[in-house]
């Protein structure tokens, strides 16, 4: 809905995406579509490109769809990743016909504390952008088991999203039970 909306499509049922994943995570999530050995970062398994050239073959693909999604694992392990590829959509002329969405986990603080004031008002000014966050677990204990990762983690998650709220973006979520 908020790709078809910023598109000015009409709302569907179906849409088509193109999904670039980041092959790593830290969490091991038991319902996660993801093999675990895929989660690992490693070359064995995929491929070390920039945002650049995702999106040159992006734009070369025949029929490409509209939609963009940068997935994983987690992409907020390459944290410039998200405002890399706006530039590169921009560069390309590619920015007001297709939508991006980035997934977030909520895992880590490397966009707070990596990126630039530039990458951030970027980031709050590109008109198709959004980013969904997922919360994993409704208390501590189902957060500890969704994920794998220690029960002190699970109040990070709302911390996280309290700046994301407040950062500008168009947020979205949704909750693993």
């Amino acid at each position: 809905d908020p790709a078809q909306r910023a598109l000015g499509g009409a709302s569907t049922n179906e849409l088509r995406a193109q999904v670039f994943q980041n092959g790593a995570c830290a969490w091991r999530c038991w319902y996660c579509y993801v093999p675990d050995a895929l989660l690992k970062g490693s070359p064995k398994h995929g491929e070390w490109v920039t945002p650049d050239e995702l999106i040159r073959r992006y734009e070369v693909e025949a029929g490409r769809p509209s939609v963009i999604d940068l997935s994983g694992g987690s992409p907020d392990l390459v944290p410039e990743w998200v405002p890399q590829t706006m530039r590169s959509l921009r560069e390309r002329g590619l920015e007001a016909g297709t939508y991006l969405w980035s997934d977030d986990n909520l895992s880590t603080d490397y966009i707070f504390e990596m990126l630039s004031e530039d990458d951030w008002a970027l980031m709050r000014s590109y008109p198709n952008y959004g980013r969904v966050c997922c919360f994993k677990g409704f208390d501590t204990e189902s957060f500890a088991f969704n994920t794998r990762a220690a029960e002190s983690d699970f109040a990070l998650q709302f911390s996280r999203m309290e700046r994301l709220l407040s950062s500008g973006l168009d947020i979205y979520a949704y909750v693993t039970l």
